[in-house]
């Protein structure tokens, strides 16, 4: 038996985090979990008469605000290529604290907008769990959307309906400004002259997205859906996908 912590979602109640042990080498899909720490067993065939698993995100390693933090400015210092960094990455290197800027600055990319009661841990996502993946709904109909053209219709927040909706409009072919300012974009393009079987092969290894899961289970995307969405519109076209790290926050119990 190997021990294991993943993110379940279950018919009865909101997805939870907790300990399971399972046999090594099983599929997920069709074993049973058993709680660590209450004992009642979790399996597709509801042997325990109230839960049924729907899916699991893999736990890699504890992690924490501060460290998400630091990993979103040091990603932000790379996009000036060794030249003059903007003001807010500019505090950064002058010692300040990330987490701190990032709510002076940038608060939109705090899990749950807020700077504590979060707990942090790195998962690592597979296709499964990308596709499931949501924006926040603002998002679907801001300016950034109306003025290239690309709200959805009907409104979506599923990241894998919007992959296909960026490809249907024919957005990746586009050449114009607006377009080939935006990361989802400039990722796509980079990525798609690669071979397809290895096109995406640890392609976020170094640069983690932050979801965070909010009630009912939903998994929003906080930080990273420039890169998230022209990676499963590529996979959707036929490229290999490879699973990779995310930073994963939940309100802290």
């Amino acid at each position: 038996m190997k021990l294991r912590r993943i993110w379940i979602k279950a018919t009865r109640g909101k997805g939870f985090q907790t300990d399971f042990t399972s046999q090594i080498g099983q599929s997920w899909g069709t074993r049973q979990w058993r709680c660590a720490d209450s004992g009642f067993t979790l399996g597709t065939d509801c042997s325990s008469g109230c839960w049924a698993i729907l899916d699991a995100v893999e736990f890699m390693a504890e992690s924490s605000l501060k460290q998400y933090a630091e990993h979103f400015w040091k990603r932000e210092k790379l996009k000036f290529g060794g030249g003059t960094v903007s003001v807010e990455v500019g505090e950064f290197e002058r010692g300040g604290d990330p987490v701190t800027l990032l709510t002076k600055w940038h608060p939109d990319k705090l899990p749950f907008e807020r700077a504590s009661g979060i707990h942090v841990e790195l998962h690592e996502l597979s296709l499964a769990d990308l596709e499931t993946l949501t924006i926040h709904t603002r998002i679907v109909d801001d300016s950034w959307m109306l003025v290239r053209g690309l709200v959805p219709s009907p409104p979506t927040c599923l990241l894998k309906d919007l992959a296909a909706h960026f490809r249907f409009v024919g957005f990746f072919e586009r050449n114009d400004e607006l377009a080939r300012d935006t990361g989802q974009w400039k990722h796509y393009r980079r990525w798609a002259e690669k071979p397809k079987d290895n096109a995406l092969r640890r392609a976020l290894n170094q640069d983690s997205p932050m979801i965070q899961v909010n009630e009912g289970t939903a998994m929003e995307i906080v930080d990273g859906w420039g890169r998230l969405l022209p990676l499963l519109a590529l996979v959707q076209e036929g490229f290999t996908f490879d699973p990779f790290p995310s930073y994963v926050a939940t309100t802290a119990t």
